[in-house]
Protein backbone atom coordinates (compact mmCIF):
# COMPACT_ATOMS: atom_id res chain seq x y z
CA UNK A 1 0.00 0.00 0.00
CA UNK A 2 2.69 2.41 0.90
CA UNK A 3 4.93 3.07 -2.20
CA UNK A 4 8.64 4.20 -0.97
CA UNK A 5 9.26 6.85 -3.70
CA UNK A 6 7.27 5.75 -6.53
CA UNK A 7 4.78 3.72 -8.07
CA UNK A 8 1.72 2.01 -6.25
CA UNK A 9 -1.41 0.44 -6.94
CA UNK A 10 -3.89 2.62 -9.08
CA UNK A 11 -7.27 2.38 -8.68
CA UNK A 12 -7.64 0.61 -11.80
CA UNK A 13 -5.22 -2.09 -12.08
CA UNK A 14 -2.45 -0.82 -13.46
CA UNK A 15 0.35 1.18 -11.44
CA UNK A 16 -0.07 5.07 -11.76
CA UNK A 17 3.83 6.25 -10.58
CA UNK A 18 3.62 8.82 -7.78
CA UNK A 19 6.23 10.16 -6.41
CA UNK A 20 6.65 12.52 -3.51
CA UNK A 21 9.35 14.73 -2.53
CA UNK A 22 10.35 17.61 0.05
CA UNK A 23 11.37 20.45 -1.73
CA UNK A 24 13.26 23.65 -0.04
CA UNK A 25 14.75 26.42 -2.07
CA UNK A 26 14.18 24.80 -5.37
CA UNK A 27 16.27 21.42 -3.72
CA UNK A 28 14.99 18.37 -3.45
CA UNK A 29 15.81 16.52 0.12
CA UNK A 30 16.69 13.24 1.53
CA UNK A 31 18.78 11.34 3.85
CA UNK A 32 21.90 12.79 2.46
CA UNK A 33 21.01 16.02 1.51
CA UNK A 34 19.30 17.52 4.57
CA UNK A 35 17.51 21.29 4.98
CA UNK A 36 17.08 23.79 7.55
CA UNK A 37 14.35 23.96 10.07
CA UNK A 38 12.17 26.20 7.96
CA UNK A 39 8.83 25.70 5.98
CA UNK A 40 9.12 23.36 3.10
CA UNK A 41 7.33 21.68 0.78
CA UNK A 42 5.73 18.44 -0.08
CA UNK A 43 5.81 18.15 -3.69
CA UNK A 44 3.88 14.88 -5.24
CA UNK A 45 3.90 14.14 -8.98
CA UNK A 46 1.48 11.64 -10.28
CA UNK A 47 1.26 10.26 -14.23
CA UNK A 48 -0.76 12.87 -16.29
CA UNK A 49 -3.22 10.42 -16.87
CA UNK A 50 -4.31 9.45 -13.43
CA UNK A 51 -6.71 12.63 -13.26
CA UNK A 52 -5.75 13.34 -9.52
CA UNK A 53 -7.33 16.68 -8.34
CA UNK A 54 -5.92 16.37 -4.85
CA UNK A 55 -3.22 15.74 -2.19
CA UNK A 56 -3.52 15.22 1.62
CA UNK A 57 0.43 15.18 2.45
CA UNK A 58 1.39 13.59 6.00
CA UNK A 59 4.22 14.75 7.74
CA UNK A 60 5.58 11.75 10.28
CA UNK A 61 8.65 12.75 12.57
CA UNK A 62 10.64 10.43 13.39
CA UNK A 63 9.75 6.95 15.29
CA UNK A 64 6.01 7.37 13.90
CA UNK A 65 5.58 3.95 11.81
CA UNK A 66 4.78 4.49 8.33
CA UNK A 67 1.12 2.26 8.42
CA UNK A 68 0.24 4.94 11.11
CA UNK A 69 0.37 7.79 9.10
CA UNK A 70 -3.11 8.65 9.55
CA UNK A 71 -4.04 7.54 12.84
CA UNK A 72 -0.50 8.85 14.95
CA UNK A 73 -0.98 12.24 16.92
CA UNK A 74 2.51 13.31 16.30
CA UNK A 75 1.25 12.90 12.47
CA UNK A 76 1.06 16.31 11.21
CA UNK A 77 -1.77 16.33 7.89
CA UNK A 78 -1.89 19.25 5.12
CA UNK A 79 -4.23 19.54 2.43
CA UNK A 80 -3.92 20.45 -1.22
CA UNK A 81 -6.02 20.69 -4.41
CA UNK A 82 -6.39 21.37 -7.84
CA UNK A 83 -5.46 24.65 -7.51
CA UNK A 84 -2.19 23.89 -5.95
CA UNK A 85 -0.89 22.03 -9.50
CA UNK A 86 1.69 23.32 -10.88
CA UNK A 87 4.88 22.39 -13.09
CA UNK A 88 7.15 19.61 -11.48
CA UNK A 89 10.37 20.80 -9.85
CA UNK A 90 13.26 20.07 -12.29
CA UNK A 91 16.03 17.71 -10.67
CA UNK A 92 13.39 16.19 -8.27
CA UNK A 93 13.07 12.73 -10.15
CA UNK A 94 9.33 13.40 -11.97
CA UNK A 95 8.54 12.78 -15.46
CA UNK A 96 7.89 15.15 -18.39
CA UNK A 97 4.31 13.73 -18.28
CA UNK A 98 3.64 13.90 -14.43
CA UNK A 99 1.56 16.74 -12.84
CA UNK A 100 2.47 18.08 -9.25
CA UNK A 101 0.79 19.00 -6.53
CA UNK A 102 2.43 21.23 -3.97
CA UNK A 103 1.20 21.64 -0.29
CA UNK A 104 3.73 24.06 2.32
CA UNK A 105 4.65 22.76 5.61
CA UNK A 106 5.50 26.02 7.67
CA UNK A 107 8.63 25.94 9.93
CA UNK A 108 6.31 25.37 13.05
CA UNK A 109 5.59 21.96 12.20
CA UNK A 110 9.30 21.26 12.38
CA UNK A 111 9.79 22.07 16.16
CA UNK A 112 13.34 20.20 16.13
CA UNK A 113 16.17 18.75 14.20
CA UNK A 114 15.83 15.30 12.95
CA UNK A 115 14.81 12.71 10.14
CA UNK A 116 11.18 12.95 9.02
CA UNK A 117 9.12 11.33 6.74
CA UNK A 118 6.24 12.53 4.21
CA UNK A 119 3.37 10.49 3.29
CA UNK A 120 1.67 11.50 0.13
CA UNK A 121 -2.55 10.31 -0.90
CA UNK A 122 -3.34 10.97 -4.14
CA UNK A 123 -7.12 11.16 -4.65
CA UNK A 124 -9.33 11.73 -7.70
CA UNK A 125 -13.02 13.10 -6.28
CA UNK A 126 -12.31 11.96 -2.90
CA UNK A 127 -11.25 8.28 -3.54
CA UNK A 128 -7.12 7.21 -2.76
CA UNK A 129 -5.79 6.28 -6.15
CA UNK A 130 -2.05 6.08 -5.13
CA UNK A 131 -0.17 6.86 -2.12
CA UNK A 132 3.72 7.94 -2.34
CA UNK A 133 6.16 8.66 0.76
CA UNK A 134 10.01 10.12 1.05
CA UNK A 135 12.53 10.32 3.85
CA UNK A 136 14.21 13.40 4.55
CA UNK A 137 16.15 15.16 7.12
CA UNK A 138 16.19 18.28 8.69
CA UNK A 139 18.71 20.08 10.78
CA UNK A 140 19.56 22.89 12.75
CA UNK A 141 20.83 26.51 11.64
CA UNK A 142 24.71 27.12 11.76
CA UNK A 143 25.03 28.37 15.23
CA UNK A 144 27.99 26.12 16.72
CA UNK A 145 30.76 28.15 14.52
CA UNK A 146 29.02 31.29 15.64
CA UNK A 147 29.51 30.53 19.44
CA UNK A 148 32.93 29.42 18.38
CA UNK A 149 33.88 32.72 17.18
CA UNK A 150 31.97 34.49 19.78
CA UNK A 151 34.17 32.83 22.55
CA UNK A 152 37.40 33.43 20.90
CA UNK A 153 36.25 37.27 20.64
CA UNK A 154 35.50 37.19 24.20
CA UNK A 155 38.99 35.43 25.57
CA UNK A 156 40.86 37.75 22.99
CA UNK A 157 39.52 41.00 24.46
CA UNK A 158 39.99 39.72 28.03
CA UNK A 159 43.53 39.10 27.60
CA UNK A 160 44.10 41.84 25.98
CA UNK A 161 42.37 43.91 28.01
CA UNK A 162 44.67 42.55 30.92
CA UNK A 163 47.86 42.63 29.14
CA UNK A 164 47.13 45.92 28.56
CA UNK A 165 46.26 46.67 32.34
CA UNK A 166 49.47 44.99 33.45
CA UNK A 167 51.54 46.93 30.84
CA UNK A 168 50.34 50.33 32.65
CA UNK A 169 50.88 48.87 36.21
CA UNK A 170 54.62 48.49 34.87
CA UNK A 171 54.61 51.87 33.78
CA UNK A 172 53.28 53.54 36.96
CA UNK A 173 55.98 51.22 38.96
CA UNK A 174 58.84 52.76 37.34
CA UNK A 175 57.99 56.13 37.87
Amino acid sequence: MYARGGGGGGGDGGPINAKVRAIQSGNSLDMTNPGVLRGLWCVGGIDGDSNANDIHCYLLPDGVPTPQYKTHPAVIKRDGDSSNIASCPTGAGFQASDICLWVLFPASDFPTAGHYRFVAEFTKDGNIIDLAGVDFRNHSFMVVPEFLFGSIGIVGSLLGTLYLYRKRGERVGEQ
